[in-house]
């Protein structure tokens, strides 16, 4: 058995155990294993499943056991680690060596550990836990009734093919210069929407969500807006005279250069809505553009 030690490496080794026959792996695995003292006596080796040997018959081939040392003392390292982590035996038999772990990894290992014993059936009395679950039930049954009520199963996704109407969705569309003046469109949104130069003079708006959109230069000559949405809307140098805007939502809005001749603003939210002389209203203005 004269092979170096590349080509011993390459080998390719069989091992019987008992009536199971296990591999091929290569002779350096077979080498580490057998310095670990995990191939037995009565282990049986074989490169072609033809003749097999005690692993005696092959202790020469073996490595120096000083050249194993660095091997055993890496193995036996990360199966302490592992331990101590509670991973089976069986696992931490063929656990692969790891570096060693940097301080700040170990503390947050540990803290983590801490948390998770706290929580541990036993880790804190009754009295303790029993507050922290009911404020957790209350908690769970508060999202859920939120989430309950926030959502709309008769919303309508957007679909900017749509013929103008009471509910439409136009979010997001583009669709400027729309003629749109009379026309019933209570509860429409078109948020983010491109719909500048559009006529909706007399139009019934009410309750509209036109969040973002572009309205500039946009006609709402007796348009009926009540609690409309105009939250941040551009509605520079728009017509809304004599416009219905009671209620309406016009925070950071953009009213600079439009006209608001008659238009009825009771209750309409002006937080930080810059007006129509380009002066940014106070937080507090409700009805009138309070300077800041």
């Amino acid at each position: 058995m004269g092979a170096t030690p590349d080509e011993m490496t390459n080998e390719l080794w069989y091992l019987r155990r008992g009536e199971q026959v296990r591999g091929p792996y290569r002779w350096d695995s077979i080498a580490r294993n057998a310095g670990l003292g995990r191939i037995h006596d009565d282990d049986r080796l074989s490169r072609d499943q033809n003749e097999w040997l005690a692993p005696a018959d092959v202790t020469p081939r073996l490595p120096a056991v000083g050249a194993l040392a660095g091997s055993v003392h890496d193995e036996r390292r990360s199966s302490r680690r592992l331990a101590e982590a509670k991973v089976p035996a069986e696992q931490r038999a063929g656990a692969d060596r790891r570096a060693a772990e940097a301080p700040e990894v170990i503390n947050r290992r540990a803290r983590s550990e801490r948390v998770w014993q706290s929580l541990r059936p036993g880790a804190m009395p009754n009295s303790a836990r029993l507050p922290l679950l009911a404020i957790g039930l209350a908690l769970s049954l508060s999202l859920a009734l939120a989430m309950r009520l926030s959502g709309a199963p008769d919303s309508v996704a957007p679909d900017c093919r749509a013929v103008a109407a009471s509910g439409v969705n136009w979010d997001f569309c583009a669709k400027p210069r729309q003629q749109l003046g009379e026309q019933d469109l209570n509860g429409m949104s078109a948020r983010n929407a491109q719909l500048s130069g559009s006529s909706l003079a007399n139009a019934r708006l009410h309750g509209v969500d036109f969040a973002y959109a572009d309205l500039s230069s946009t006609d709402f000559t007796l348009a009926d807006a009540r609690q409309a949405r105009l939250v941040g809307a551009s509605l520079r140098h728009a017509v809304l005279n004599h416009a219905r805007l009671t209620g309406a939502d016009l925070s950071f809005a953009d009213l600079s250069g439009a006209s608001l001749v008659g238009a009825e603003l009771s209750a309409a939210r002006l937080t930080n809505t810059i007006w129509t002389d380009g002066r940014v209203c106070a937080r507090d203005s409700i009805g009138v553009c309070n300077a800041q």
